[in-house]
């Protein structure tokens, strides 16, 4: 039975339904009456250690490969100047079991003074399987234009959701500081009033472009299962000459300012 039907079919009215259906979602709830989680159960099936943490850590390098991934390869391109960005990349891999190499440069890119780079993640502990590659084929993915969030991310933990999010943001999106500014003198407001203007100085705008459109409306999804306000853009293919683009879906998200770390968005 299809994650379409269980969408439309709250955990506490399963039992409502015919046997039958029952037992064709039983596998569809079951990590959720047993609190196991979607995420961990695929993670384990694919060689994952049980670890405390894993489910978040690894939320975070899917959504960073889901941002900046290749489609076909466990591969994630990086600005080389964000030496923070790396160096998570790399301390959450070992946790997992995972090893992120960095490339070196091409010639080319070096005579040009681009800063893009490469990170290639494989298994640390065995060379010959890549248990991060395994899990995404688990989900669908790891296939040329393949890219999209499982709608059942909305239903894992909030730690897991946003340490996702964060993750995708890391690749994909980045942060921009408010700078509009507020009188400070506003005697005259009505309470209401003055607590949305306090409210709006400690948010920061976090924009997230996609060419995917089934990412977008994953990131449409996730935002709403954890209460982050936010507003979409879209920019059409265009095509001209020399050069044509795809069309692009900016969505701008406002999380509390005071919550910038990997997963610790606020709603």
């Amino acid at each position: 039975m299809s994650d379409a039907i269980y969408q439309t079919l709250p955990k506490d009215r399963h039992d409502l339904v015919s046997v039958e259906i029952q037992l064709q979602t039983y596998h569809l709830t079951a990590a959720l009456d047993f609190e196991i989680g979607r995420l961990r159960y695929h993670a384990l099936r694919s060689g994952f250690a049980d670890d405390i943490g894993m489910p978040e850590k690894l939320a975070y390098i899917w959504g960073t490969w889901i941002g900046d991934g290749d489609s076909i390869q466990s591969m994630i391109a990086i600005n080389r100047r964000d030496k923070e960005q790396i160096a998570r990349i790399e301390e959450v891999c070992h946790d997992l079991g995972l090893a992120a190499r960095l490339y070196e440069q091409l010639e080319r890119d070096k005579a040009q003074g681009s800063m893009s780079g490469r990170v290639s993640i494989t298994s640390r502990v065995h060379n010959r399987r890549n248990y991060f590659m395994t899990f995404l084929r688990r989900l669908g993915l790891g296939k040329s234009g393949s890219k999209y969030i499982r709608w059942w991310l909305r239903k894992e933990s909030t730690s897991v959701r946003e340490y996702f999010l964060a993750g995708l943001i890391d690749s994909d999106g980045c942060y921009e500081e408010q700078r509009r500014s507020f009188a400070s003198d506003n005697s005259g407001a009505t309470p209401h009033d003055r607590d949305k203007s306090s409210q709006s100085q400690i948010y920061k705008k976090v924009p997230i472009a996609t060419i995917y459109p089934k990412v977008a409306e994953g990131v449409f999804v996730l935002t709403r299962s954890l209460g982050i306000p936010y507003a979409a853009y879209y920019k059409p293919a265009t095509s001209h000459i020399h050069t044509t683009t795809q069309q692009t879906t900016t969505i701008r998200l406002q999380p509390c300012r005071t919550c910038l770390a990997p997963g610790t968005f606020c709603p």
